[in-house]
């Protein structure tokens, strides 16, 4: 799932998920939508997230009110539209407006966490890169975030933690590994 990289008041880099397909962005992070309908019209929301349909979780565009004075990795988008990539800086650019806050910075970020999850009932079949049985529709398994290769996670069959990589690339095989990108790695 995407999120957002925000930095805490401790000065440490938090991420939120981007849970709904359609968010308000301010320096504070996403909201919903429905809190944005639910401010007064003045304060309108002048940058939008929105999970771009037909397409994987992971596309996401940002459409920004020229007033938002928003850069995207350092450039503006005349446009106001930007299909936002794995760890793309969001940041609000300096004006001479007091309302709009100093140039903070955001991370978008696609990167997942590892999770046990049934596999998916889509009529396609797959086997497990390291034990090479079949997956079954429903069975407990494991998708990669790195490689989005399918693992076995059933108790007779513990293929993705069996070792401590991925059976196809070096993605840890700790539920618990966290991410392995933050903000703090720039």
């Amino acid at each position: 799932m995407a999120q957002i990289w925000i930095r805490s008041d401790a000065g440490d880099w938090q991420p939120t998920a981007l849970a709904t397909d359609t968010c308000v962005l301010t320096v504070a992070g996403p909201s919903s939508i429905d809190a944005a309908h639910d401010a007064p019209a003045a304060a309108a929301p002048s940058v939008l997230l929105r999970r771009v349909a037909g397409t994987s979780d992971e596309t996401w565009a940002l459409l920004a009110h020229p007033s938002a004075h928003l850069l995207v990795n350092g450039l503006h988008s005349p446009l106001g539209i930007v299909i936002l990539s794995d760890r793309d800086e969001i940041r609000w650019a300096a004006t001479d407006d007091p309302s709009i806050p100093p140039a903070a910075a955001l991370f978008f970020s696609t990167e997942r966490l590892a999770a046990v999850a049934p596999y998916p009932v889509d009529g396609r079949r797959g086997s497990c890169p390291r034990c090479k049985q079949p997956l079954a529709a429903g069975e407990a398994a494991v998708r990669c975030p790195a490689c989005g290769l399918w693992h076995h996670a059933t108790e007779t069959l513990p293929c993705w933690t069996y070792g401590e990589h991925c059976a196809a690339c070096q993605q840890p095989t700790s539920l618990d590994a966290g991410f392995r990108w933050t903000p703090e790695d720039l």
